[in-house]
C-alpha cells in the first residue's frame, strides 16, 4: 500500500472488537447514527440502543486477553468436557469424595505411629554398603549405650588448669602407670565437686538402671573393685586433652539398660517407659547446670572459674524436636498469611473452604503413603514431616489459586459452571500438571544423593507435590460441581446465607452472575455489506473507523516485564538452551566428585544450648566421640562350616592386625598421590587386636617390659574384649581415627580413600 496509508480492517478484527465492547463500553442516549469526537482524536459512531461507544485504546489493551478466552472456549478438548460431565454425575462424585475421605482418615490414623518410626539419628544411605554393614552390625551387637557428657572448662586466668600443676604421670612397674595429684588447687577442687555432684544425681536411678560413670576423679561407679590406679593414666589423657593444657575436661556416663531393657538412642524420642530414667537424668543434669550458672551470676562466687556444659542424647533429641516444632509453627503462621492473600484475590470465604480441604487431604494422603515407606522401605528422618507439610501447604494453596481464579473469571464472562470448569481445567489445570510434574521430578533427582537426611525429605516432598496436584484436579472440581451456586455466591464475600437451607437460591444466583446484555455479533457478511453500502465499516459494526484502523495496524497491547521476558526467551529458545547447558557443565563436573559426611548438626537448632555443647564436644575431644568411624570385622568361616572364635585365636589376631597396618600405609600413599599432605598411622586404629600401633597378640612393651600380662591380670583386656566383641565371638569392631575435620576436603578424601582401600583389602 502507499506509504502512510492505513490498511483496511479485516472482518475478524472487527468482530473481535465488537466482542469487547459490551465489557469496555459506555452507553450513549439518542437515536440514529451520530458521531462524537473524544479526547485523543478517536471518532466513534453510536447507534440506537444496540451499539455503544468503545474507546479504541482500551480495546487494543484488552483484545489479546479476550481473544485468548474465546479461543479457550472453542478449543477445550472433548476429553476435558467428558471429564467434567463425568464429575457432574452423582456416582463418580461420591467415588472421588469417598476416596479422599478415606485417605484423610488413614493419614490421621497413622500420624502417631509414623512419629514412632521416624529416625532422629543420621542413617546410612538407602541401598548403600554402609546400610548393609549397619544391618549386620545391629544383628551382632546390642544397641550402643546412651551417652551423657558434661564438659568442664577453666574460666579463670589464662593458663589455669582443671588438674593442678602437681599432676604428673608416674611410670612405675608396681602399681601400673597412673597419674598422681593432690586436689588442693581451687580449680581442681571445683572440678572434683562437679564430678561428685553429677554422680550423686545418679544415685536415685541405681535401682532401675545399669550404667558406667567415667570421671578422672572417680572411676569406681558400677564396679565392686575400683581399678583407679590402673586407669588413671588413660583417663587423664582421654578426659583432659593435651592440646588444651588441662583447661578442658569431660565427665561421661554410659547408660546401658533400665528396667531390664537395653536402652538405645531413639528410645527417649519414642517415649518408651523403660527410658524414663534416661530422660529424667538428662533433665537433672541440665537443671544442675542452670542452677549452678544462676548462682554463679547472682553471687559472683568462685564457681564461675569453672564453666559447665551438658550434652546428652536426649538433650540433643530435644533440640531437634524443638526445631521441628518451631518449623511447624512457622508453617502455621505462613498458612494464615497465605489465607489472607487468598481471600484478597478470591474475595469469597466459601472458596477458602475448598482450599482448606485441599490442604488437609494433600497432607494426610502424603502421610498415609509415607507410613509404609518408613516401616518397610527406607529410614525417614524426623525432619521429613515438617518439610512435606510445608510443601503440601504451599503447592495446595498455589494450585487452588490457579484453578479457582480461572474458574471465577470464566463465570464472570457469563459461562455456565460446567463450561467454566472445563476451560479452567484445560488452561490452569495444564499449568498445574506441568508445574507439579517438574517440581516432583526435581525432588526425585535428589534421591540420587547418598544422604539419608536428604533422600527421605526429597521422597516426602515429591509425594506431597503429586498429592497436591491430584487433589486440586479431582477434589476441587468434584466439590464445585456438587454445589456450584454455593461456592460461587460472592455476596458479602460469601458470608451471606445465599444457597443455604436458610437463604434464597435466587439471591445466590443473582449475586453470582450479574447479567450483561450484549448485541448480536456482526457476521462477515454484515461487514461486507457495510463496505458496499458506502457507510464507514466502523459505523456499521458500532465502532469508529479510527479505532478499527488502529486495530488493523496491529498495535500491540501493553505487556508487563514478565510477558516481555517470556516472549524474548521463546524467540531465542535455542540460544537459551545452549547457555543453560554451558552453565550446567561446572555443576556436572562437581557432582562427579561429590562426597558426603554428615552428623546430627544439620538437624539441630543454631541457638539451642545443646547445639553449642555438641559442637564444642566435637571440637575439643575430636569427632571420634560424636561421629565415630568404625570398621566391622567378621571372622571367617572354617572348613567344617563353623565360624572361627576370634577371642583366643592368636593367628587371626596377628593377621588382622597386620592387615590394618597395611591399610594405614595404603591410605597414606593414596592420599599423597591425590595431593593431600596426610599421614595415617597404624596407631589410628583401636581394636581388640591392635593397641597404640602394635599387635596385641605380639605383646605390648612399655620400655623393655611387656605389660600385656599385667593388663590381662587386671582384667582390663577382658573388659575391652567384652566391649568390642559380640556375644558370639565371631565379629569385632575397630575404631578408625582421622586427624582432620571429617567435613573438610581432606577429611572427605580420607573417608573415601579408607573405603576404597578397605575394599581392596577384602573388607
Amino acid at each position: 500500500r502507499p506509504c502512510g496509508a492505513r490498511a483496511a480492517p479485516t472482518s475478524r478484527s472487527l468482530i473481535d472488537l465488537w466482542r469487547a465492547q459490551h465489557v469496555f463500553s459506555r452507553p450513549l442516549s439518542g437515536a440514529g447514527m451520530e458521531t462524537e469526537d473524544i479526547s485523543g482524536g478517536v471518532t466513534v459512531a453510536t447507534q440506537t440502543s444496540s451499539l455503544s461507544v468503545v474507546r479504541g485504546r482500551e480495546v487494543k489493551r484488552q483484545l489479546e486477553d479476550l481473544d485468548d478466552d474465546d479461543q479457550d472456549d472453542a478449543e477445550v478438548p472433548p476429553s476435558f468436557r467428558r471429564y467434567v460431565a463425568l464429575l457432574n454425575r452423582t456416582g463418580p462424585r461420591l467415588v472421588v469424595l469417598s476416596l479422599w475421605i478415606s485417605l484423610f482418615v488413614i493419614g490421621v490414623g497413622v500420624y502417631l505411629p509414623l512419629q514412632r518410626l521416624l529416625k532422629v539419628s543420621v542413617e546410612p544411605p538407602y541401598g548403600s554398603d554402609s546400610e548393609a554393614a549397619k544391618a549386620t552390625y545391629d544383628k551382632m551387637f546390642p544397641p550402643e549405650p546412651v551417652t551423657l557428657a558434661a564438659m568442664i572448662t577453666a574460666n579463670g586466668e589464662p593458663g589455669e588448669m582443671l588438674i593442678n600443676a602437681d599432676a604428673t604421670l608416674d611410670y612405675q612397674l608396681f602399681p601400673l602407670p597412673h597419674v598422681s595429684y593432690d586436689p588442693v588447687d581451687d580449680l581442681t577442687a571445683l572440678a572434683e565437686v562437679i564430678s561428685l555432684d553429677l554422680k550423686d544425681l545418679m544415685k536415685k536411678y541405681l535401682d532401675r538402671c545399669d550404667f558406667d560413670f567415667y570421671s578422672f576423679f572417680d572411676m569406681c561407679a558400677g564396679h565392686t573393685v575400683c581399678p583407679e590406679t590402673e586407669l588413671q593414666s588413660f583417663t587423664h589423657q582421654l578426659f583432659f586433652p593435651e592440646r588444651y593444657g588441662g583447661s578442658e575436661g569431660m565427665i561421661l556416663v554410659h547408660m546401658k539398660s533400665c528396667d531390664g531393657e537395653a536402652v538405645y538412642k531413639e528410645c527417649v524420642f519414642e517415649k518408651q517407659p523403660f527410658c524414663d530414667p534416661v530422660a529424667a537424668l538428662s533433665e537433672d543434669w541440665a537443671e544442675y547446670r542452670e542452677r549452678r550458672t544462676h548462682d554463679c551470676i547472682e553471687t559472683g562466687r568462685s564457681e564461675c572459674n569453672v564453666l559447665l556444659q551438658v550434652v546428652s542424647t536426649p538433650y540433643v533429641f530435644e533440640d531437634i524436636i524443638l526445631g521441628v516444632e518451631y518449623g511447624m509453627a512457622l508453617s502455621t503462621v505462613a498458612t494464615m498469611l497465605a489465607f489472607v492473600v487468598l481471600f484478597a484475590m478470591l474475595r469469597n470465604v466459601r472458596q477458602l473452604a475448598l482450599v482448606t480441604a485441599n490442604i488437609l487431604c494433600a497432607i494426610t494422603a502424603t502421610i498415609a503413603l509415607m507410613y509404609p515407606i518408613a516401616a518397610f522401605v527406607m529410614p525417614v528422618v524426623v525432619t521429613a514431616p515438617p518439610m512435606l507439610v510445608a510443601v503440601a501447604l504451599a503447592m495446595s494453596i498455589d494450585y487452588s489459586l490457579f484453578l479457582l481464579s480461572r474458574f471465577n473469571q470464566e463465570r464472570a464472562l457469563g459461562r455456565p459452571h460446567h463450561r467454566a470448569l472445563g476451560v479452567a481445567l484445560f488452561t490452569a489445570g495444564h499449568t498445574i500438571a506441568v508445574s507439579g510434574a517438574t517440581l516432583a521430578l526435581c525432588f526425585c533427582t535428589m534421591l540420587a544423593l547418598p544422604t539419608s537426611t536428604i533422600t527421605s525429605m526429597a521422597l516426602g516432598n515429591a509425594i506431597a507435590v503429586c498429592m497436591s496436584v491430584v487433589v486440586t484436579l479431582t477434589l476441587t472440581p468434584t466439590t464445585l460441581l456438587a454445589a456450584p451456586r454455593f461456592y460461587t455466591s460472592s455476596r458479602k464475600y460469601g458470608l451471606s446465607l445465599d444457597d443455604t437451607p436458610f437463604g434464597s437460591p435466587g439471591l445466590a444466583a443473582q449475586a453470582a452472575l450479574p447479567s450483561r446484555a450484549a448485541p448480536d455479533a456482526p457476521s462477515k457478511g454484515d461487514v461486507a455489506a457495510a463496505g458496499s453500502s458506502g457507510l464507514p465499516i466502523g459505523a456499521a459494526v458500532g465502532v469508529s473507523d479510527a479505532a478499527a484502523a488502529d486495530l488493523a495496524e496491529g498495535a500491540a497491547p501493553q505487556r508487563d516485564v514478565w510477558a516481555l521476558l517470556g516472549l524474548r526467551v521463546q524467540r531465542h529458545a535455542r540460544l537459551i538452551t545452549v547457555l543453560l547447558a554451558l552453565a550446567a557443565v561446572p555443576f556436572a563436573l562437581a557432582l562427579k566428585e561429590f562426597t558426603y559426611v554428615e552428623d546430627l548438626t544439620p538437624l539441630m537448632q543454631t541457638s539451642h544450648p545443646a547445639t553449642h555443647a555438641f559442637i564444642k564436644l566435637a571440637d575439643t575431644f575430636g569427632q571420634d566421640l560424636t561421629t565415630p568411624v568404625k570398621l566391622l570385622i567378621m571372622a571367617p568361616t572354617q572348613e567344617d562350616g563353623t565360624t572361627l572364635d576370634i577371642t583366643g585365636n592368636k593367628a587371626w589376631s596377628i593377621a588382622t592386625c597386620h592387615m590394618l597396618q597395611s591399610l594405614a600405609h595404603n591410605v597414606t600413599s593414596a592420599l599423597v598421590a591425590q595431593g593431600h599432605n596426610y599421614t595415617m598411622e597404624p596407631r589410628d586404629f583401636v581394636g581388640l587386636m591392635t593397641f597404640s600401633g602394635g599387635c596385641v597378640a605380639e605383646g605390648y612393651n612399655l620400655g623393655p617390659i611387656d605389660i600385656m600380662p599385667f593388663l590381662k591380670l587386671a582384667a582390663q583386656f577382658t573388659m575391652l574384649g567384652d566391649v568390642l566383641t559380640n556375644q558370639g565371638h565371631n565379629a569385632t569392631q575397630v575404631y578408625a581415627h582421622c586427624h582432620e575435620d571429617l567435613f573438610s576436603e581432606t577429611g572427605n578424601a580420607w573417608m573415601r580413600t579408607l573405603r576404597e582401600q578397605l575394599v581392596g583389602a577384602g573388607g
